[in-house]
């Protein structure tokens, strides 16, 4: 009902910006004539939408290809947006505090649109020499640890359908691509509570990833902690990785969440 009473009261200008800032989170350095016709608008609508954007920096522009993304004046709105995300409070300590025992950078990791993860916090560790991501960074939601943390932790109906739309693509040359091994690694994650990926994500980098539930049992938000590869070795990996999941499993009761097994 909320939601038709908002349609009643939609306004048309303001629906079109709204469709071209969700293309652009979609499709990254697209042409003018690329986002009228994707958005349904007229070229020339469209390039006074984008040049007003452009203005306050939430899209940039490429003069050289001529064409437009997201901006970074976003991010301003994302972290104002984010902290008042009880889930994002809730963590804090928690990154903080594994930055600091275990000198690795950790992240909170949510999803962002229907095929894409960002990254809503950060701690990174006292030391000269570490892995950083920016807040606001977004990848394809089948990357790294957290993507395979995220996957695991859907309905295995769901995991199948994004595996038949994103593709897994090779970010470094230990990568699992080949969609059985992935879906293997996905069980793994599953049984062992938690995902740990070797080299797959960043050369020369691992990464351990724990999953946060909602109110009906279903993968919110992911920590994620990221080291070199030298600092995180298996074994140290499977420690760090139990003690995350425990970590993440009362920061789901405390924010009203549902563990799966309940």
């Amino acid at each position: 009902m909320a939601n038709e009473v908002a349609r009643d009261y939609t306004v048309p200008a303001a629906d079109r910006v709204i469709r071209i800032l969700k293309y652009l989170r979609d499709n990254k350095n697209a042409g003018v004539s690329q986002i009228a016709a994707a958005v349904g608008i007229g070229r020339s609508n469209c390039y006074a939408i984008l040049k007003t954007l452009q203005n306050d920096s939430f899209v940039a522009f490429d003069d050289t290809q001529k064409t437009y993304s997201l901006g970074l004046g976003l991010l301003e709105i994302a972290r104002a947006a984010t902290r008042d995300v009880p889930v994002v409070a809730a963590t804090r300590a928690l990154l903080v505090s594994f930055a600091k025992r275990t000198e690795l950078s950790t992240f909170l990791i949510g999803p962002f649109g229907e095929h894409r993860l960002i990254v809503l916090d950060k701690e990174e560790p006292p030391i000269d020499v570490r892995i950083t991501i920016s807040i606001g960074t977004t990848t394809v939601v089948s990357a790294g640890a957290s993507g395979k943390c995220f996957m695991a932790f859907l309905p295995r109906k769901e995991s199948d359908q994004l595996l038949t739309h994103v593709p897994i693509s090779a970010m470094t040359a230990s990568t699992v691509t080949a969609k059985k091994e992935f879906r293997k690694g996905l069980e793994r994650t599953r049984e062992d509570g938690y995902a740990i990926v070797f080299d797959e994500a960043i050369a020369g980098a691992n990464g351990i990833a724990a999953p946060i539930f909602d109110a009906n049992g279903r993968v919110a938000f992911v920590v994620t902690i990221v080291g070199f590869a030298l600092n995180l070795p298996l074994e140290r990996a499977k420690a760090i990785g139990q003690e995350l999941r425990a970590a993440t499993d009362r920061i789901t009761l405390q924010t009203g969440g549902l563990l799966p097994s309940e």
